[in-house]
């Protein structure tokens, strides 16, 4: 564990030089990567989003997995921003958030018996597409994606 600009981080601290630039990358089993994403990607402050954040949980593990196999940049996996997954180490951990992630071990998205490219945003700005019209039975039938 690490201390980085007063924010507490699980795992270890990789500093890696590329480009004239330092780059420092935390090191980490997905499931401590987790405790320091679905919180800052879904409100986990309040019970009766339990299944909501149990959902969250799912698809950012499910985004980490594919993204270890498709990594953002060639030092490490993920951005740690919005351009994948929000992540700030151990700054706002929570008793659901936990929960969820224990409940939720091992269950992923998959695509083909590989993990999805799952992506999905925790703000729209309050302008979304109407999904009604793509919520037929048959395209839920013949879905790719499976959880398990």
């Amino acid at each position: 564990a690490f201390t980085w600009n007063g924010v507490a981080y699980s795992g270890n601290l990789a500093i890696h030089y590329q480009n004239n630039y330092l780059c420092a990358v935390n090191l980490l089993p997905i499931e401590s990567y987790l405790r320091g994403v679905v919180p800052f990607e879904i409100p986990t402050g309040q019970e009766e989003y339990r299944e909501a954040v149990y959902a969250q949980t799912i698809a950012a593990r499910t985004y980490s997995l594919y993204r270890i196999e498709h990594p953002s940049n060639q030092l490490f996996h993920v951005y740690a921003d919005v351009r994948d997954q929000v992540y700030n180490g151990l700054k706002k951990t929570t008793d659901l958030a936990d929960e969820a992630i224990e409940k939720t071990l091992g269950m992923v998205l998959l695509d083909k018996e590989e993990p999805a490219f799952a992506q999905y945003h925790s703000t729209c700005g309050g302008v979304l597409q109407d999904t009604l019209p793509n919520l037929r039975r048959d395209w839920m039938i013949e879905s790719q994606y499976n959880c398990v």
